[in-house]
């Protein structure tokens, strides 16, 4: 009897796990999709009659930066060219998202928002980087598990004590994505959620910290942030995050400081410096960047992705030797590793060597043919689709890559209007610091953009969109 009774107490204890393992993943997930729920807000909007609705598809290129982002932006530079039109542009962007995904999901948003106008810029994302050599079920099985939300939070999951903080630590990323979009009744609503959970949680003081900020109440943020700073204890992503708020706010000594007191209690973690070095690139202390730079591969000397940084550090200040001589020895640690031979084939077509150039592109072929297969089916599926309907299609290509590969991915490019960024971004940055115009190099020649690169994308689209579908009416417009 005490056997059995024992044996359904475990069967309990295991179930109770499982069952808590499934509603945390429920609940991760959901708060994954906060950020594209907001988005899904505004875009309802555009449904109201006697509106010219655009539709812009494409990644995290395309959905991030709330007000600053491509689309919102615009959306302001066509309804200030046309006034006598009223132009709602959709922001259907997904983060991490690809060409599979977006065709997969084209009918069912073209029937529900019927746009006039489809906007894409896709293809950077998993397309591009999935490897048709990685088949086996090991690898899939492992993938599987590592894509679930409750995979890094195995410990939490155990810890039932502790199920109070990870539920804040959902409010406070809600939140986060709030502030993100300047949602801010409901960001405050948020915090306030978390508070009451975890009323000594330092992160979330940063948070609200960033929320005065933004309010513009100054005093009170500084406030916040200090406290989160007295609560921070030894947690260097507090410091992190506290360094990126201050930063923002250009309090720049602050911020160093935070990214110091990061380092100091995590003198072995290569993410503290690769966060330092970023910051030092961002307010032009290029000495100091690549100091930190550096003591990434100090401390990790065989993780190759430290060679990589470098290597595009120095790309970026026209050092092309020691460039190239860090990407080759992140090559000799990983082996064959296609992308690294596509970013060196890009260093070389820079400095005007194409014969090298061209070697280091053959030794990448697989992983751009692998790509460039499956990006061309579902752009030619998307055509079918959208001209089929009798909707205007705009295929935007990213800033800095030549248009001629997106036409390319076409047998037939009647009906399209293409929009070509790589002149305009190429102008731009000669004149001042990749920086000013990109946030990253995610892309590897550039990355997500900043309010003023996403100005001079929005901008660009906007001048070739009014020339080939709107010149009379706003020749019109000027004439009244």
């Amino acid at each position: 009897m005490h056997k059995t009774a024992l044996k359904q107490k475990i069967i309990l204890v295991i179930f109770g796990l499982v069952l808590s393992m499934v509603i945390i993943e429920i609940g991760l997930r959901v708060a994954g999709f906060v950020y594209l729920s907001l988005i899904e807000q505004r875009n309802k909007i555009s449904l109201k009659k006697g509106v010219y609705r655009i539709m812009c598809l494409g990644d995290s290129t395309t959905a991030l930066g709330g007000k600053d982002s491509y689309p919102s932006q615009l959306e302001k530079f066509l309804n200030n060219s046309i006034p006598s039109r009223h132009f709602v542009v959709i922001n259907k962007g997904i983060p991490g998202t690809d060409t599979s995904t977006i065709v997969s999901e084209l009918r069912y948003n073209l029937d529900i928002y019927k746009p006039d106008m489809v906007i894409t810029m896709m293809g950077i994302n998993s397309d591009a980087c999935k490897s048709p050599f990685k088949t086996d079920t090991v690898f899939f099985i492992k993938k599987f598990i590592k894509s679930l939300r409750m995979y890094k939070l195995g410990e939490l999951l155990l810890a039932r004590m502790r199920e109070r903080q990870v539920l804040s630590e959902k409010y406070l990323e809600c939140a986060r994505g709030y502030l993100d979009l300047e949602h801010y009744p409901e960001a405050k609503k948020m915090l306030e959620k978390a508070g009451s959970l975890s009323p000594k949680n330092a992160l979330a003081y940063v948070r609200w910290g960033y929320y005065y900020y933004k309010q513009n109440d100054n005093t009170q943020s500084l406030a916040m942030l200090q406290r989160a700073e007295e609560l921070a204890g030894d947690s260097k992503k507090v410091y992190g995050e506290l360094g990126w708020c201050y930063s923002e706010m250009k309090k720049y000594a602050e911020a160093e400081a935070m990214f110091k007191k990061a380092i100091a209690l995590a003198p072995k973690d290569q993410d503290v410096y690769c966060d330092a070095a970023q910051f030092y690139l961002c307010i032009s202390r290029y000495a100091e960047a690549e100091a930190m730079f550096k003591k990434v591969i100090t401390i990790a000397p065989q993780n190759e992705q430290g060679y990589v940084e470098l290597g595009w550090y120095y790309f970026e200040r026209n050092m092309f030797a020691q460039a190239g001589e860090m990407l080759k020895k992140a090559l000799r640690i990983t082996g064959e590793r296609l992308d690294i031979y596509r970013d060196l084939g890009y260093f070389k077509q820079v400095q005007g060597m194409h014969e090298e150039a061209k070697e280091y592109f053959n030794k990448a072929r697989p992983f751009i043919d692998y790509a460039r297969t499956i990006i061309a089916r579902n752009y030619r599926i998307l055509k079918d689709i959208v001209l089929g309907r009798g909707i205007k299609l705009v295929c935007v290509q990213y800033p800095m890559r030549p248009l001629v590969e997106l036409k390319n991915l076409f047998v037939s490019s009647e009906g399209i209007t293409f929009v070509d960024n790589e002149k305009i971004f190429k102008d731009a940055l000669r004149a001042c610091r990749y920086e000013d115009y990109f946030e990253d190099r995610f892309g590897g020649d550039f990355g997500h953009c900043t309010p003023k690169g996403n100005s001079l994308l929005a901008n660009n689209i906007a001048e070739v969109i009014l020339k080939k579908h709107f010149r009379d009416q706003g020749k019109n417009d000027i004439n009244q």
